[in-house]
């Protein structure tokens, strides 16, 4: 894994691979007249029963006294059974409980992409298992998790989505094969993700590059667009994955040989590459993806990953949206892999458009974008006023962009051209 990071990163990196582990064969559990406990519902989505992030659903002995446990998700810190559990329904067969699916307020791509699967590989361990109804939670019309059950070869006649407080004859309970926020995965993930490659076409494109570059403003990335261009005069194929059915990006990564994109979610989609591929992730924050390292060293990638992040706020690191740059770390990749590329790429307008994005944003103030310093806040919300003005606020706008100038050169230590900027404010 080559990284083209700080020092300080490149520990973080190396510590995070030591963790990382190959487990056994998955296992399951079998529950003679099991109780399928639902979470609760909300507005937002599911919520636990006692709204923190305790979760308290899955499948419940018939006797009350625990929850199965292949039901713990990782961010559990204990389990409480819910004091009252009224059961509504009874289901006189056999099932198999392939988990929490999605959930509007706490689910990612990536979690509808890996959750969907995760226990799958029971089915082909036992394949007459098919023939049995099985059963899920979800609380979203999101199509990718019946899209991934579908070509994996599950009859969509056999899905229950379970809703209310249910008891049925037996209940099977798979182990996640890839549990990722325990950093562990078994090869039968990798054998459910070849199995609905079988059934996919392939586009036969060698190079490609998973852009986010297309999404909303409040989810973009800033500067994308600038390196994505340099990355398709090297012969990559630009992908915007929100733009393509499951099956099509599948089709697009099967046979794909180098695979770039910034990391997230939509980096996950790596799991449909072949093994032994070469990555390319740029990196948007200084966080590691613990998730996306799992993938690599479960499919033996050649995986490189790449500081690409600037931060202008300093007390804005790690929420939406991001902005990042052509930097020395990413033209040292370039040269690495002999790739060609502009020799001047400034990200002046890019900066102004996320600054702009951050303005317009009703919650700027919020945890959700950590902005806690006042001089920072004061700077966006003078650029909110001058965003309502009309074209005769020009002076304002002028000292505001050079006051950006002023601060980005002095954090990236171009003192020249911060003085020039200085001498523009405080002459």
């Amino acid at each position: 894994m080559q990284k083209y990071l700080t020092n300080k990163q490149r520990e973080k990196y190396e510590a995070a691979l030591r963790v990382i582990e190959k487990i056994d064969t998955p296992e399951y559990e079998v529950i003679v007249d099991g109780i399928i406990v639902p979470p609760k519902t909300g507005e937002d989505g599911f919520f636990d029963y006692e709204n923190h992030d305790i979760e308290q659903f899955g499948v419940l002995y018939s006797d009350k006294s625990k929850f199965s446990k292949f039901n713990k998700r990782p961010t559990q810190s204990k389990i409480i059974i819910p004091k009252e559990i009224d059961i509504k329904k009874t289901i006189n067969e056999k099932l198999v409980f392939i988990g929490l699916l999605g959930a509007r307020n706490f689910f990612a791509y990536g979690d509808y992409l890996i959750n969907a699967i995760n226990k799958l590989w029971i089915f082909i361990k036992k394949p007459e298992l098919l023939n049995y109804k099985i059963c899920f939670f979800i609380d979203t019309n999101n199509k990718i998790p019946f899209e991934l059950l579908e070509l994996f070869g599950i009859n969509k006649d056999n899905l229950i989505n379970i809703k209310e407080t249910t008891q049925a004859k037996e209940i099977i309970i798979p182990q996640c094969s890839m549990p990722v926020f325990e950093n562990k995965w078994a090869k039968e993930f990798d054998k459910v993700v070849e199995k609905i490659k079988e059934n996919v076409k392939s586009k036969n494109y060698k190079k490609v590059y998973l852009s986010r570059s297309k999404l909303p403003q409040s989810m973009k990335t800033y500067g994308e667009e600038k390196i994505e261009k340099q990355f398709k005069k090297n012969g990559f194929k630009i992908i915007y994955p929100e733009r393509y059915s499951i099956k099509e990006q599948i089709a697009i990564l099967k046979d794909c040989e180098f695979l770039a994109g910034t990391i997230g979610s939509n980096m996950h989609n790596a799991i449909f590459c072949k093994n032994n591929i070469k990555t390319a992730y740029l990196n948007r924050t200084e966080l590691t993806n613990i998730v996306q390292m799992t993938i690599d060293v479960m499919k033996n990638f050649n995986a490189n990953y790449i500081d690409v992040y600037t931060y202008i706020f300093t007390s804005y690191r790690y929420g939406l949206p991001y902005l990042i740059e052509f930097n020395s770390n990413l033209k040292m990749f370039f040269k690495d892999n002999n790739f060609k590329y502009d020799k001047n790429i400034n990200i002046n307008k890019e900066l102004l458009a996320f600054i702009k994005a951050l303005a317009n944003n009703n919650n700027v103030k919020t945890n959700c974008f950590n902005i806690y310093n006042n001089t920072e806040l004061s700077i966006l919300n003078n650029f909110r006023k001058i965003l309502k003005r009309q074209t005769y606020q020009m002076p304002l706008y002028r000292k505001l962009q050079y006051e950006f100038k002023l601060w980005h050169y002095l954090k990236t230590g171009k003192f020249s051209k911060a003085k020039k900027y200085y001498s523009k404010l405080y002459r």
